[in-house]
């Protein structure tokens, strides 16, 4: 039974910043597959990687299976890749949605505000002049009042949603973060295994020229052998 791996502080630190709140807190590690199954919309069942190795326990690991498992492990990464490269490309775009959306609220609010100030320099204006008499610096006071309320409510309005915008665009930075991390592990675990599968290869082929080694052992069923044939290798 797999055990969850422990991601040392340093690691998350160098990978992913701010990302290591979601594999590190209060002194309690989170599995890989506790952070990026709701990230990826997948269950255990489908994320079939190791956590609980060292690098050397995973070789070791690795070299004990025969060379049908490892090549069909080695192609399970590739919709794996696949599905990080999809999330990570996702949400940049609602981060880039976000953020352009944001400097359009941060617009309108720069546009109000030249207008308030517009209409208080008229008031200011018309005080000044004392012909105006006080009924027309009343109405001017009360229009100004009337707009600056406005304005503040309108700026109350597109500062919640902007903070509101930054929070999922930090949210968003931190699971892009896990992501990566989780790629980089992904592409630490296939520099073990590839040179694995390419050993195993040799050896068969060495086996069989020197007689060690019937050819039919070596051999996949019909099914698996067509299911390599259709799906290529990954490789880095």
């Amino acid at each position: 039974m797999k055990q969850p791996i422990l991601f040392p502080t340093l690691l998350l630190s160098i990978f992913i910043g701010k990302a290591g709140n979601l594999l590190y807190k209060k002194g309690l590690f989170f599995t890989r597959k506790a952070i990026l199954s709701p990230i990826l919309n997948q269950s255990d069942d489908i994320m079939p990687f190791f956590t609980a190795y060292s690098p050397s326990q995973l070789k070791a690991h690795l070299e004990a299976k025969p060379l049908g498992e490892l090549e069909n492990l080695n192609r399970s990464y590739i919709p794996h890749f696949e599905r990080i490269e999809a999330a990570i490309d996702e949400r940049k775009k609602t981060i880039k949605q976000l953020s352009s959306q944001i400097a359009d609220m941060e617009q309108q609010i720069e546009v109000e505000r030249k207008e308030t100030e517009v209409l208080e320099q008229s008031r200011l204006e018309m005080l000044r002049e004392r012909d105006r008499g006080v009924e027309g610096v009343l109405i001017q006071n009360s229009l100004y009042i009337s707009y600056e309320a406005s304005f503040s409510s309108f700026c109350r309005s597109k500062e919640n949603k902007i903070a509101g915008h930054k929070k999922q665009i930090s949210e968003l930075k931190v699971q892009i973060g896990a992501l990566k991390v989780e790629r980089h592990l992904c592409v630490k675990e296939l520099k073990i295994l590839n040179p694995i599968i390419e050993l195993k290869r040799k050896e068969g082929q060495r086996m069989i020229l020197t007689g060690g080694m019937d050819k039919a052992e070596l051999k996949l069923s019909s099914d698996e052998r067509d299911e390599n044939e259709k799906t290529p290798s990954f490789s880095l």
